[in-house]
């Protein structure tokens, strides 16, 4: 195993970028940041040289961010691959298998390393795949993945292709709110148009009485009744069946035997 070059490094010197996942998780940061002043950092980031001096951020957003909040100077780093894609492959690999992610999260993480390992033919211009995973293709990418995330291919798959459909403009406005916890939901957005993702969760995430569903806030864009409620005489009839359904013989003979005797008193008995 190559050993990595481990420095200390000013602050002001590692530029962050724009991430996949945003590190402005508060109470997360707040906690590692207690920890972090109390054991000190444990755990090294990852950065990579940026051709005018500097450094690239590569892993470790809310380590960083933690450092910052306690006002340190310098923070010690490892120094990796300054090639964009491998960076790019550590990000989503340090996320996809040491953070509990919520669906949106996976969703976004899921969709990257498709097109990270598919590159190519999704990408822009010539093939940007990581050495690692030349043989990955559009056919086995999920089982590739699989191997160096933990996640099953079918979850990968099923996560890669709701974040593949959802608008970056839907992505940032859930994210924060509670259905960016529900993946059901964020599957059913995904199955629209960007223009109706967006006009879906105006109404999902709208301060007052927002809508409770995709499914409710499709049916309000389009003037669409509410499903009718079943009648009670149907809720309690099946109430009485799933009572028959779990009683016993004896409770069951019972029971007919009553109704056998209230159908005789109305004339309506056996003759």
């Amino acid at each position: 195993m190559k050993k990595r070059q481990l420095l200390t490094i000013p602050m002001a010197e590692i530029h962050v970028g724009e991430r996949l996942r945003p590190g402005d998780d508060e109470a997360t940061i707040a906690a590692l940041a207690k920890d972090i002043e109390a054991r000190g950092l444990r755990n090294p980031i990852e950065v990579a040289p940026r051709p005018d001096g500097g450094f690239d951020l590569v892993t470790g957003l809310h380590r960083h961010t933690a450092v910052q909040v306690l006002g340190w100077d310098e923070i010690e780093a490892f120094l990796v691959d300054a090639e964009p894609q491998s960076r790019l492959l550590d990000e989503l690999l340090e996320n996809m298998t040491r953070r509990e992610l919520c669906p949106i999260d996976k969703a976004v993480f899921a969709n990257a390393l498709r097109d990270l390992l598919t590159d190519g033919k999704r990408g822009a211009g010539g093939d940007h795949r990581s050495t690692e995973f030349q043989s990955a293709n559009m056919a086995v990418w999920s089982e590739t993945a699989s191997q160096r995330t933990g996640w099953s291919p079918r979850t990968l798959e099923r996560y890669a292709g709701i974040g593949g459909k959802l608008a970056p403009e839907t992505i940032a406005a859930v994210r924060g709110t509670p259905f960016a916890e529900k993946a059901g939901e964020l599957e059913s957005l995904s199955k629209h148009s960007p223009v109706l993702q967006a006009d879906l969760v105006a109404l999902m995430t709208r301060p007052e009485k927002p809508a409770s569903s995709v499914a409710a806030a499709r049916r309000e864009i389009e003037n669409a009744p509410e499903p009718d409620e079943k009648p009670q005489t149907d809720k309690s009839l099946e109430k009485l069946l799933d009572q028959w359904a779990r009683a016993s013989r004896s409770t069951r003979v019972a029971l007919l035997e009553a109704i056998e005797g209230d159908l005789t008193g109305l004339g309506w008995g056996r003759t």
